[in-house]
């Protein structure tokens, strides 16, 4: 077994303990009559939404939970594993950290080594769930590196502070942190250098879970054809450029497009320079690296990836400026196909501190839009959802048919959302700009696009746009499971003026 594989059957036994452990909390937050788990309940419709599992609500616009055809389809283990996953990675970012630096955090550890030793002895004594709060020292103590991962969140930090829950659920999410602590202590982290949770993702949610969201792991080969498509290579120009992944999902094309514009830097020899002047680069790499997923889940998963992406570079500036945090990375959990989208429940919790953060995070994704639209991006890639109207809660689909059906008359009938992130991904894209794309090959053929061809038509014939390079891949297995024909397409844009406001 390789030191990759050993530490993913251990983080994998950890996603384990902690779902079991939070089956308890979901338990008694599903019916208890408390604020708590009234604020539980909301999340969890939000989440369904924000999914796209709308069949599990009873009403669509009143939003109330089937629970029985949840729980009989095991929907709400998805949920429970999500929140898992986000604790098993903020461990193991942890780990990361103390292994690489831990001057970092003061030239102590936390969850390893004498961090780890002082509460194993403590245990049952002054604190009688330790492990937990380990885990809550751990975040305040990672906060100083990017807060935004380590901030309590409400879609995945809906257990924490359970002051009213039971003692069962106290003692297995304590037992459960606990052989997650010791299992990663087994683990020496300061070589391994490659796309760790990238790789955890795909293993441990199945195909048959990813697939009924419409989103797909896109395959390093498929990544990295179309990034050298459309140009963005670390021998060409592309510092100083902006890339944008409009539905980023775990981060995959990001952190490839990441990677390269690091290694752009480097054989450019900056890399080399003192730390003011990789703090200046490492501005530089957020500044051209942009992401926008609906998921809660999908966002966190490709931030903690594209933090990795920089830790070394953080971590050489951190040993000189132990004040420097990394700045805000450009990943928005939002929905890229509206300017505005129609906002869940979670607004009526605003005084609470999570939920502020997530208003605050719909704000600036409203303001990278709005810049889109005025200014536009050199590089739009990715691998857009491919969802049905069927699969759209209501609301969303209401503003879906209002813009990109009455309003630029892009799509009609039984539309597919991947067709809206093909013509929106056309009016943001700056002159001379590069757009590439996996998606179902379904826009060239079904009457459901038939306005988005004859306005792409009309463009190609204005010299507006070029197409470069269209790839019919029906018939490969390019994915694994199945998948309505996908194509890639990459498209440049010619003139600047006038398609963005045209229909």
């Amino acid at each position: 077994m390789t030191n990759m594989e050993i530490l993913r059957n251990k983080l994998e036994l950890s996603v384990n303990d902690i779902t079991d452990a939070l089956k308890h909390y979901y338990e008694f937050f599903k019916s208890a009559n408390t604020y708590r788990a009234e604020r539980f309940r909301e999340t969890l419709k939000s989440w369904l939404i924000y999914s796209m599992k709308i069949e599990y609500l009873k009403e669509y616009e009143r939003s109330e939970v089937d629970w029985n055809k949840m729980e009989e389809d095991e929907v709400h283990l998805k949920f429970l594993r999500e929140t898992a996953y986000v604790v098993t990675a903020r461990i193991l970012f942890t780990r990361l950290v103390e292994d690489k630096a831990p001057e970092v955090l003061g030239g102590r550890t936390i969850i390893s080594g004498e961090g780890i030793a002082n509460w194993l002895e403590i245990r049952g004594y002054s604190f009688p769930y330790p492990f937990i709060k380990n885990y809550e020292d751990m975040l305040d103590a990672m906060k100083s590196i990017y807060g935004k991962l380590f901030e309590k969140n409400v879609f995945f930090d809906w257990w924490l502070n359970g002051r009213d829950v039971p003692n069962i659920c106290k003692e297995s999410m304590n037992e459960a942190l606990c052989k997650t602590f010791l299992r990663l202590n087994e683990v020496r982290f300061k070589s391994l250098e490659r796309d760790i949770l990238k790789d955890i993702y795909q293993r441990l949610f199945p195909p048959d879970e990813r697939k009924e969201l419409g989103e797909f792991y896109t395959p390093e080969p498929i990544v990295n054809y179309i990034l050298d498509s459309v140009g963005w290579r670390e021998d060409a120009d592309i510092r100083g450029k902006k890339l944008l992944d409009p539905a980023c999902g775990s981060g995959t094309f990001l952190v490839e497009a990441t990677r390269r514009l690091i290694r752009s830097y480097e054989h450019a020899g900056i890399l080399d320079e003192s730390p003011e002047e990789v703090k200046q680069v490492i501005e530089a790499i957020i500044n051209s690296i942009y992401g926008i997923d609906i998921n809660p889940f999908a966002v966190f998963l490709s931030t903690i990836n594209m933090v990795f992406q920089l830790l070394d570079l953080y971590l050489k500036v951190k040993k000189v400026d132990k004040s420097y945090t990394l700045p805000r990375i450009r990943i928005y959990c939002s929905d890229a196909l509206l300017d505005e989208p129609p906002q869940t429940k979670l607004e009526q919790y605003t005084h609470n501190n999570s939920v502020s953060l997530a208003i605050e995070e719909l704000k600036e994704a409203k303001k990278l839009k709005e810049v889109l639209g005025r200014e536009g991006i050199d590089f739009i890639v990715g691998n857009p959802p491919y969802i049905r109207i069927d699969n759209v809660e209501h609301s969303l689909r209401e503003a879906y048919k209002k813009k990109y059906v009455e309003e630029e008359k892009a799509a009609k009938g039984k539309w597919d959302v991947s067709i809206f992130f093909l013509w929106r991904g056309l009016k943001w894209l700056k002159e001379n700009g590069y757009l590439g794309l996996i998606i179902s090959n379904k826009f060239n053929i079904l009457d459901m696009a038939a306005p988005f061809r004859e306005k792409l038509i009309k463009f190609l014939c204005e010299k507006k746009y070029d197409i470069e390079k269209f790839i019919d891949l029906s018939g490969v297995e390019v994915f694994d499971q199945s998948l309505p024909s996908p194509c890639i397409i990459i498209i440049r844009r010619l003139k600047g003026e006038g398609a963005h406001d045209e229909n």
